[in-house]
């Protein structure tokens, strides 16, 4: 007799007792299968939507006074979805164990996000190092006692979903998370910082993740920005296309970064120097937002600055846009 095929196989287990939710939790050291293996037309989804190329490139571009290099992930919402972190009571610290994330959605459907709002869940002393794979097997855990009920942490993670494939130049491999019974891969963006990198960031008041503002600008009379890949040129000579006078609005090493940012275009003055006429990637006329606006610390809200601006719009547009460490 034939053994069953994969997609077959995985609904039959989920029909052990308890359920669906049930047959998600697997035993201790199982293969759980991938969203290829079980659903083609599901990673063909993750792919058409995931907003990467398979090798994703370092862009650059400025913050205070000097020259960074950030990744562009696409398009992302503000609102976070719900990822539930395994985490084991160390002295009143739940801290996370060597389990992937548990979420619910996948790039293309509803409710779908980059960034995530922690829920931490603690294994209980029946605790066997069980794979809990599904948002519902999370509760049905909960129910036989192998899982204490999740707690909002009230701070986010970032991990985009991509295809298995895809890679960040000069960072770090995908890392599996579970969805609803399957394993996909996300970049873990922040992993091995901090607490993995979870609650790196509070969510602000409106359960919200915190951004920030990103300037892409342009010359007076130009009608394309300072950006090569805009451009689809090489402004400065050096043979590639990733080089940027943006501006972000805060650094890696600031207490209000984010990797979330929205778009503001700002028209420069014409004579404005940058990386085209010096024919370098790291010099600008303009390497900050200070120089351009005056930015108050409490609301964030900006006002520019007499003779640096021609005109400027903030845009409803949220940029997914890590910078590399």
């Amino acid at each position: 007799m034939r053994a069953p095929a994969l997609p077959l196989l995985v609904s039959l287990l989920a029909c052990g007792d308890g359920g669906s939710s049930s047959g998600e939790i697997l035993p201790a050291g199982s293969a759980v299968p991938s969203v290829a293996e079980v659903d083609p037309a599901l990673a063909a989804q993750i792919d058409a939507e995931d907003q990467v190329e398979r090798e994703v490139p370092r862009f650059g571009a400025f913050v205070d006074g000097e020259r960074v290099e950030y990744w562009l992930l696409g398009e992302a919402p503000r609102t976070p979805m719900p990822a539930v972190v395994l985490c084991r009571d160390e002295g009143g610290t739940c801290e996370p164990i060597d389990h992937p994330l548990i979420v619910d959605a996948l790039p293309g459907e509803e409710g779908y996000g980059p960034y995530l709002a922690i829920e931490l869940a603690a294994v209980t002393e029946r605790y066997a190092g069980e794979r809990i794979t599904s948002r519902a097997a999370v509760d049905a855990a909960v129910d036989r006692g192998l899982l204490e009920a999740p707690v909002a942490l009230g701070a986010h993670a970032h991990c985009p979903i991509v295809h298995p494939d895809a890679r960040l130049e000069g960072g770090e491999p995908p890392v599996p998370i579970h969805v609803r019974g399957m394993r996909a891969d996300c970049f873990h963006i922040g992993r091995g910082t901090g607490r993995r990198g979870l609650g790196a960031r509070v969510l602000e008041s409106a359960g919200t993740v915190l951004v920030r503002n990103v300037y892409v600008l342009t010359r007076e009379g130009e009608d394309a920005p300072l950006n090569e890949a805009m451009r689809n040129a090489d402004l400065t000579g050096d043979g590639d296309q990733v080089d940027s006078n943006n501006l972000f609005g805060a650094g890696l090493g600031d207490a209000d970064y984010t990797p979330l940012w929205q778009l503001v275009t700002v028209t420069v003055p014409a004579d404005t120097g940058s990386i085209d006429t010096s024919m370098d990637e790291a010099v600008a006329e303009i390497t900050a937002d200070t120089q351009l606006f005056d930015v108050d610390e409490l609301t964030y809200e900006i006002t520019p600055k007499a003779g640096e601006v021609v005109e400027y719009a903030l845009r409803e547009t949220f940029l997914d846009c890590p910078i590399a460490p």
